[in-house]
């Protein structure tokens, strides 16, 4: 039988977050953290170094990250970080990141683990399901859901009917 036009809709509206795939982007940073006995400005002065290294545009990221970065881990990656849905990194990391285009670097952006300068490497659409496509495949299993769901019913009532039956020629 045909399913319910509403019914339909509405269990699209329920699994539509299961097939929704966020934005990805992925990111590279330098970090700059303040050694333990580093003067402020001495920190400031390399922080500012950084920015205007970046802002000359003469050197490659990869290659800055791997010189300057503190950020052991991500520094011979040239600053490779992985990629983020919006939701991996600190908020003013992410904040920076949804302003920013493209091979383009933030400015220093603070956190807890220090001063950022944030570039973004790709980024990869993110996807929303279509209703369209999603229609039929989700009529065929509200259809077997209700078939299974009858089947179900008439196996009980079989089985009352057998079980108050004298014989079994009513309910055969």
């Amino acid at each position: 039988s045909p399913v319910d036009p509403a019914a339909l809709e509405e269990q699209f509206e329920s699994v539509r977050e299961e097939y929704t795939v966020a934005e990805q982007t992925l990111i590279a940073h330098i970090l700059l953290i303040q050694g333990d006995d580093e003067a402020v400005e001495s920190y400031t002065r390399r922080i500012d170094n950084t920015a205007s290294r970046i802002a000359a545009g003469e050197e490659d990221f990869a290659d800055l990250a791997a010189e300057l970065s503190d950020d052991v881990g991500s520094a011979t990656l040239g600053g490779e970080l992985g990629f983020t849905d919006g939701t991996v990194f600190p908020e003013a990391m992410e904040m920076a990141v949804s302003e920013l285009g493209v091979g383009e670097v933030s400015a220093g952006v603070e956190t807890d683990a220090g001063t950022h300068f944030i570039r973004i490497q790709e980024r990869v659409a993110g996807e929303t399901p279509d209703y369209g496509r999603l229609k039929d495949e989700l009529a065929k299993s509200m259809q077997e859901a209700e078939a299974e769901q009858t089947l179900l019913v008439t196996v009980d009532e079989l089985r009352d009917l057998s079980f108050n039956a004298a014989d079994l020629r009513q309910p055969a």
